[in-house]
C-alpha cells in the first residue's frame, strides 16, 4: 500500500509498507531514494499519511494497534492499543482522528489523533 505526502518536510516523497521486510519505506516520487523510515515492525498493514502534521499511521494487525511516527521515522508512539482486529487497508485520517474498520466487529471505529484514550463514534 503506498501514499503520498507533499508536507515541507516530505516534499515530493512517496510512502509505502514493505510487508515482507517489515518496514515503512519512502522515495522520492520518481522512485529514487529509496530509504527505510520505520523498521522492526511486527505486522504492519494499513498506512495513512497526515500531510498537515508530518506524521505516517499504521496498523499492525498482530500488535492490535494503531501507531504513528513522524515522517523520519522519529517518535514512534501507539494512538490505539488493545483493539480486536484492525483492518489496515482502510486506515484513513482527517483532521483530528484516525479511522479503520474492525473485521470482529464489523465496524469502522476512529480515535483521536492526540493519543487520547478516548474513541469516538464514526
Amino acid at each position: 500500500h503506498a501514499d503520498m505526502a507533499d508536507t515541507q518536510e516530505g516534499a515530493g516523497k512517496m510512502y509505502w509498507i514493505d510487508a515482507a521486510e517489515k518496514k515503512i519505506k519512502r522515495a522520492n516520487t520518481d522512485g529514487s531514494c529509496i530509504e527505510d523510515v520505520v523498521v522492526d515492525l511486527t505486522s504492519p498493514s494499513g498506512l495513512a499519511v497526515d500531510c498537515s502534521n508530518s506524521y505516517v499511521y499504521w496498523s499492525d494487525l498482530v500488535d492490535k494497534t494503531i501507531r504513528r511516527a513522524r515522517l523520519d521515522g522519529s517518535d514512534q508512539e501507539d494512538v490505539v492499543s488493545g483493539l480486536k482486529s484492525p483492518s489496515g487497508t482502510s486506515l484513513a485520517i482527517d483532521e483530528t482522528r484516525v479511522m479503520w474498520t474492525d473485521l470482529s466487529l464489523r465496524q469502522v471505529l476512529s480515535a483521536w489523533k492526540n493519543c487520547s484514550s478516548e474513541v469516538p463514534e464514526v
